[in-house]
C-alpha cells in the first residue's frame, strides 16, 4: 500500500539501466502498475489464475505479459533473453528460497543486470551477511559467490493490506565482477559444515569426511585455516580453499 516504497523499488530497478524486468509474483499489481509507468516493459509471472487474468484486464495494450506459473519451479534463467534484463518481486515468503537460488543460475547470463525483492526482514539479513556473523550461513556464502548484497529499505508491517506479523525489508542483489564458482562439490561441502555450525570444522572432517588426526593437523599449514574454527568463521575464500585441499588440489593461502 505505500506507494513510497513501491516508487522507490522502481527507481532501484530503473538504476539498473534495463527496459524489461521479470516481475515475480505480481499478484493483483500494485508493483506492476507503477513499473509500467515508469516505461518498463514486465512480463509478469504470477500462479493464480484469478490474479493473472485481473493484470490482463486491468493493463490491456500496455508494455506487459502475464504468464501462469510457478515461480518456485520456474528455471529462472531461461527468462533472460537478449536485452539486458532484471528480476523485481515483492516475494511471497513460501518461496523465497528456491527463487533466491534460481537466481544463482539466471547470473550467469550476459544480460541479468540484477535483482530487487522485497523478503522477509531476517533473510534480507542473511542475504548480506558477513563471516563472523550469526547470520552467515548457507544462503549467505552461496548467493555472495555470485553477487553484491545490499540491504536497501525497511518495510515495516503497516505499509501491507492485511499487515503481516513480521518486518519486511528490500535487498537489491547485482552480479559480481568476479563470479566465485563453488561448483557441486563445494556447494555441498558448505552445506555439510552448516548442518552443524556451532561444531569445530575440524570435527565435522573428522565425522563426516573421514579425516585422520594426520591430515588435520596439516590443514592450518597447507590450507591456512585453522580445524578449530567453526563454519561461521570461515569467509567464501576459505570454503574455496578448503574443497581444493580435500580434493588433493592446491594447498596454498
Amino acid at each position: 500500500m505505500d506507494q513510497r516504497i513501491l516508487a522507490r523499488i522502481v527507481d532501484l530497478v530503473r538504476e539498473m539501466e534495463v527496459s524489461t524486468v521479470v516481475e515475480l509474483g505480481a499478484g493483483a499489481g500494485a508493483l506492476t502498475g507503477p513499473l509500467l509507468a515508469a516505461g518498463l516493459r514486465v512480463e509478469a509471472l504470477e500462479l493464480d489464475r484469478r490474479m493473472a487474468d485481473l493484470l490482463a484486464q486491468e493493463y490491456a495494450g500496455e508494455a506487459l505479459t502475464v504468464r501462469r506459473c510457478d515461480i518456485a519451479q520456474e528455471d529462472l534463467s531461461e527468462l533472460v533473453g537478449e536485452e539486458p534484463m532484471a528480476f523485481v518481486g515483492n516475494l511471497p515468503y513460501q518461496v523465497t528460497s528456491p527463487v533466491l537460488f534460481g537466481l544463482l543460475e539466471a547470473a550467469a547470463r550476459p544480460a541479468f543486470r540484477g535483482a530487487v525483492l522485497m523478503v522477509q526482514a531476517d533473510v534480507a539479513q542473511r542475504l548480506c551477511s558477513r563471516p563472523g556473523s550469526r547470520e552467515w550461513g548457507i544462503l549467505g556464502v552461496l548467493m555472495s559467490a555470485r553477487f553484491h548484497c545490499r540491504r536497501r529499505l525497511t518495510v515495516r508491517p503497516g505499509s501491507f493490506l492485511p499487515p503481516p506479523k513480521v518486518q519486511s525489508a528490500v535487498v537489491e542483489l547485482r552480479p559480481r565482477e568476479d563470479p566465485v564458482e563453488l561448483g557441486q562439490r563445494g556447494t555441498e561441502l558448505v552445506k555439510e559444515l552448516f548442518s552443524q555450525r556451532r561444531k569445530q570444522i575440524g570435527g565435522v572432517l573428522r565425522r563426516r569426511r573421514g579425516v585422520d588426526d594426520a591430515r588435520l593437523e596439516r590443514l592450518q599449514q597447507e590450507c591456512g585455516i585453522d580445524p578449530r574454527r567453526r563454519p561461521e568463521e570461515l569467509s567464501l575464500q576459505d570454503f574455496l580453499r578448503l574443497d581444493a585441499w580435500l580434493s588433493g588440489g592446491h594447498r596454498t593461502r
